[in-house]
This record gives structure tokens, sequence and C-alpha cells, in this order.
């Protein structure tokens, strides 16, 4: 699948996670779900990979779980139903699925269909709240999600160089677009940073 000791071969890993995920691997099943959402190795197919989620998050794979809510916010594969995705969100991030922890903070800002409602001032906070909580865990993901935050002034006030800061940080931890910013904006990434 992803090329480390063998040439990459994405019909090869898909029959590879196949096995696995019939041999009781439920986290075959997530890995197998994902080619089929990008249909690779595979025919993309949606309705597969829900089902192939479905059954993952049911025995309690936290990346499945995350990737089912964003089917779920998205509409990919079922109707579009964020009450759903945020159960899916909240529950892998209480896994300390440090994504879906940045998933649930981008829920609390843009939908309504969460525990706290139509409440936005108490849904931006919480969502400051995730994001602050992942970005000091190092996940480039919930950095990249803070940092705009700050460039927007979402629930801080707006500060660039906080922006600045929190997109180098999430760049140098590998976050693409954050590394897009970086290179948009001039800002200079450390050594550990090679992409």
């Amino acid at each position: 699948s992803n090329g480390a000791g063998v040439e990459r071969d994405f019909v090869k890993a898909a029959q590879w996670f196949e096995q696995a995920r019939a041999a009781g691997e439920v986290s075959a099943g997530t890995l197998l779900a994902e080619c089929y959402l990008y249909g690779k190795g595979v025919s993309k197919n949606e309705g597969k990979a829900v089902s192939l989620l479905q059954d993952a998050a049911a025995a309690n794979a936290p990346r499945a779980m995350d990737q089912l809510a964003t089917c779920y916010h998205k509409g990919i594969g079922v109707p579009p139903n964020d009450k759903e995705a945020f159960k899916l969100y909240a529950k892998a991030a209480q896994m300390n699925y440090v994504d879906s922890a940045g998933n649930l903070g981008v829920l609390y800002l843009t939908s309504d269909q969460t525990d706290l409602g139509r409440d936005r001032a108490a849904r931006t906070q919480k969502a400051l709240s995730l994001l602050r909580d992942g970005a000091k865990q190092n996940n480039a993901y919930c950095m990249y999600l803070y940092a705009r935050c700050y460039e927007l002034g979402n629930g801080v006030e707006a500060s660039a160089t906080e922006a600045k800061d929190w997109y180098r940080r999430a760049a140098e931890a590998g976050n693409r677009p954050a590394e897009e910013w970086c290179h948009q904006h001039n800002v200079v990434l450390g050594a550990a940073s090679t992409h």
C-alpha cells in the first residue's frame, strides 16, 4: 500500500487487506474501506466502503469511526447526517484518536447538529478547546486548524503572529495544507521538515 520494502501495488494491497479482514483483523477492514472510498486497487464503491467502515466502527476501531463520520458529514455513500457524524467523531475523540478531535472541532464550527445545538458562541469555544488540546498533543491536523482560527479570528482575537507560528508548527509536523500556506507566505520551515 505504501511501497515500504516492496513496489507500491494497490491491487495487491487491497487483496491482502481483504484476507486480513476475513481473518478478523479489524484495522484491515478500515484500510480496505479506504481503498473502496478512493478507488485504490479496486473500483471505487462508496457503499461498500461505508459498509466496511460500519463493521470496523462497531468493533470500536477509532480510525473507522472517524472515516465513517466524515462520510456522514459529507454525504459520501450515505445521506448527509451531522448528528451521526457528531456521535462518531465524539466517540473516536474520547478514544484519543486526535484527528477526530480536529474533525469534531470543525463540526462544532460549522453545524448546529452537535450537543450544543444553535449556541454558536458555545460551539466556537468548544471547537477552540478541542483544537488547542489537539495542537498541544502535536497533532499536525489540529495545529493547522488552530492556526486557521487565529488567521480568521474564529473564537480568538485574530493574530497573524500566532497563525504563522501554528502554521509553521503544523507544516513541520507534516500537514500538507500548512506546508502550502507557509510556502505561499514565505515562512521558512525548520530542518525537520523535508517535504
